[in-house]
């Protein structure tokens, strides 16, 4: 079978999958709002309302669990394109002239993915920088979706601690949200690990015959980072990550 075919199987699996969450998702809100409304209405209480903030961590949970989904999709299309097995701008076109997959979260998948640019082909990268450009691609996705899974936690942290507060009428079920401090330290250390990892690989690739700079800086500068990821980047490339 075809790497295209087999990669364009993929990309619809996965919106598929994604459409799949978001209308469970959808369900969920909406029997959590109609529980937590009969559950006020039975008690004659106000209390129960603040369930409602449950709602914060449960649509945080979903953001996560579509990360992971979107997460895994790019490392196999990355994956085969590594190994030359796929070019992605000949996958964008023939992904593209399927009418049948929504527009608008196809082209935010697609704009996740390496890129040269709407005249050249990456068929002139040489392995070395595509893999450099595709531990880049990793480490910055992985960084966001570490993100993500540290503000769930945080959120089901205090959501639950407050609901459990104002249910029982008591401020001792608050002291929870203490469990939110080692939070930041803890994302800046798996963080820190990640760089490193990331940047052994990179200054490896740097170091492998045909390492194309030039056209590894190019792709890169296609994606938008903020500044605490561009000095990651910066130092990874010089070598510096340990």
């Amino acid at each position: 079978m075809s790497a295209y075919k087999i990669a364009i199987d993929l990309t619809m699996d996965t919106i598929g999958n994604r459409a799949k969450a978001y209308r469970n998702l959808v369900v969920t809100v909406v029997l959590t709002g109609f529980f937590i409304i009969a559950w006020a209405i039975v008690a004659r209480a106000i209390s129960p309302f603040s369930g409602f903030i449950l709602l914060f961590p449960l649509c945080s949970f979903y953001f996560h669990m579509d990360n992971r989904l979107l997460n895994r999709w790019r490392s196999i299309l990355l994956a085969d394109w590594v190994a030359a097995n796929i070019e992605f701008r000949y996958f964008r076109e023939a992904i593209n002239a399927n009418p049948m997959l929504p527009k608008e979260t196809l082209q935010g998948m697609l704009e996740t993915l390496p890129a040269m640019g709407d005249n050249v082909t990456d068929q002139g990268i040489p392995s070395a920088t595509r893999e450099a450009i595709a531990v880049f691609v990793s480490f910055i996705h992985a960084c966001r979706a570490d993100a993500i899974a540290f503000r769930t936690m945080g959120y089901a942290t205090a959501g639950c601690s407050l609901v459990v507060a104002a249910t029982l009428h008591n401020w001792r079920p608050l002291l929870g949200v203490i469990a939110l401090v080692p939070i930041p330290l803890i994302r800046k250390c798996v963080k820190a690990y990640r760089q490193r990892k990331a940047g052994k690989k990179i200054v490896n690739a740097h170091e492998k015959p045909g390492f194309d700079s030039g056209k590894y800086l190019e792709v890169l500068s296609q994606f938008h980072r903020n500044p605490d990821e561009q000095i990651d980047i910066m130092e990874m490339n010089t070598g510096k990550a340990k």
